[in-house]
């Protein structure tokens, strides 16, 4: 989501049975500029992940809440 206006810059629905850290590339595909910040939940908090987004977009950091709980 674009945090200057409130537009939604990439999304994607998947089923249950699919690893959301898959679908990561497919999510950056979808954005044309610069990220400052991957702000995500816990099933994207893998290695991969990271460097996926540092290759793509060196200056983005990555925001991961530790506090969610897990239903």
């Amino acid at each position: 989501m674009d945090a200057d206006t409130g537009e939604i810059l990439a999304s994607e629905l998947t089923n249950a049975d699919v690893d959301d850290g898959l679908r990561v590339e497919p999510l950056l595909d979808q954005i044309p500029v610069p990220l400052a910040s991957f702000i995500t939940d816990r099933a994207y908090d893998q290695a991969r992940i990271y460097g996926t987004i540092a290759q793509r977009h060196s200056e983005a950091e990555v925001i991961v809440p530790h506090d969610q709980r897990r239903c």
